[in-house]
């Protein structure tokens, strides 16, 4: 009897611990698994490690200030170039529509080349030639990022954030295009900004045979001065052979292209350009936003400085610091600066209200004809023309960086 009593309970103990091993399995389906942020660091490593491969993606885009979402297909053989200054990273890539390729583009360091499949034509594109233009078309390339950017975007590495402050959570167990992933969501929290706030949420669903994410969603919920508006993207990898080295390498040039498609010949100086250095300024008056109108004419004597921007341009926001900086440096030196918006015409008291959030003191005009922004054959924002005491053209450019602001501030303190 005695013998009876403790063979009897070690048969419970064994079957519980039997029930606790189904239940809550320690492998790479388990406990340990639904751990979200070791799944996403190893996710991430992973997408680092990718030096070269091939993809197919669907991405679905909706902006902020759209209702309707954008539905784009791609796919690309690439390869990681670290030190390319565009892309960092070579690639052949296609874009699909109703399933007919309708564009590739090729990249190679020294040359883009876009091809137009519907004209059987194709166009190169020197580097030392196009760079800015080439620059301004990046937001027309959907990139599966996660395994072609260098800090694998929208990972929370690649953000400059407290990664305390994310939260992260593991959703569940589900499938994407019937392939068994680990779906985990992280709360970026809510970001301040000079114009509003901006709420943002992450979600991966990360392969369990891989740790490949095979499909990325990220969302924006958006205050601006008032006007609220959500941004979401999707990517759906839908084919992919990625590897970790470029044993493969591919080739990417015109030799990839069709012999029945015919060469376009892009003549470098019929290329829409600023106006010259040294030649004079087109004199305007354009109504000011605190009332009455302004002439260049009225300026003559000081340096002038025009940025042509509107309020929804996120590079021409990223420019207002560093102009503002420079105007309260040299206003009393002599700088004038002086802004043109040919956009935000219909609504003054809202531009009125942004200007105010961005710290901007300098005069503000409106372009209502859009003829001033035409005559300095302005086709990107921002673009700036800095204008001597005389009149005449010194300096301009499209864009805003930290090299921009160097440079232009070089110029100015040589002319004051």
């Amino acid at each position: 009897m005695k013998n009876l009593i403790p063979f009897f309970f070690k048969k419970i103990i064994i079957k519980y611990l039997f029930l606790i091993v189904i239940i809550f399995p320690s492998g790479p389906n388990g406990l340990n698994a639904q751990n979200p942020k070791a799944i996403l660091a190893k996710s991430f490593k992973k997408c680092q490690s990718v030096k070269s491969g091939y993809y197919n993606m669907t991405m679905y885009f909706k902006p902020s200030v759209m209702v309707d979402t954008i539905v784009y297909n791609s796919e690309s053989n690439f390869q990681k170039v670290p030190d390319d200054s565009l892309f960092h990273q070579f690639f052949h890539y296609c874009e699909f529509k109703s399933g007919k390729k309708i564009g590739e583009k090729i990249y190679n360091g020294t040359e883009l080349i876009k091809i137009d499949n519907n004209e059987l034509s194709y166009t190169v594109f020197t580097v030392s030639d196009w760079k800015k233009d080439i620059l301004s078309d990046m937001g027309y390339y959907h990139f599966f990022t996660p395994v072609t950017s260098q800090k694998s975007y929208p990972y929370p590495n690649s953000f400059d954030v407290n990664h305390s402050d994310l939260i992260y959570t593991y959703v569940g167990k589900e499938k994407v295009n019937s392939k068994w992933c680990d779906h985990i969501m992280v709360d970026m929290g809510v970001v301040e900004t000079r114009f509003g706030t901006m709420k943002r949420e992450i979600n991966f669903w990360i392969s369990r045979v891989d740790k490949i994410p095979l499909q990325v969603t990220t969302k924006y919920d958006i205050t601006d001065l008032g006007d609220t508006g959500v941004q979401f993207q999707k990517m759906i990898l839908n084919k992919y052979k990625l590897s970790s080295g470029i044993e493969n390498k591919i080739q990417l040039g015109i030799a990839q292209i069709p012999q029945n498609y015919k060469r376009k010949v892009v003549d470098i100086s019929k290329k829409v350009q600023l106006l010259p250095n040294d030649t004079p300024a087109p004199d305007w008056t354009l109504a000011s936003l605190n009332g009455g109108d302004l002439r260049l004419t009225d300026l003559k004597g000081k340096l002038v400085l025009i940025d042509f921007f509107f309020k929804a341009c996120p590079p021409c926001k990223h420019a207002m610091p560093g102009l503002q900086q420079l105007y309260e440096r040299y206003s009393s030196r002599g700088l004038e600066i002086v802004g043109i918006d040919p956009v935000d015409i219909e609504n003054p008291e809202k531009l009125t209200m942004f200007l105010q959030k961005m710290g901007v003191g300098y005069t503000v005009l409106l372009d209502k004809l859009r003829t001033t922004t035409d005559q300095y054959k302005v086709i990107g924002f921002p673009t700036q023309y800095l204008i001597d005491r005389s009149g005449k053209i010194l300096y301009s450019n499209v864009g805003w960086t930290e090299e921009d602001e160097k440079a232009l501030e070089e110029i100015i303190l040589q002319n004051l």
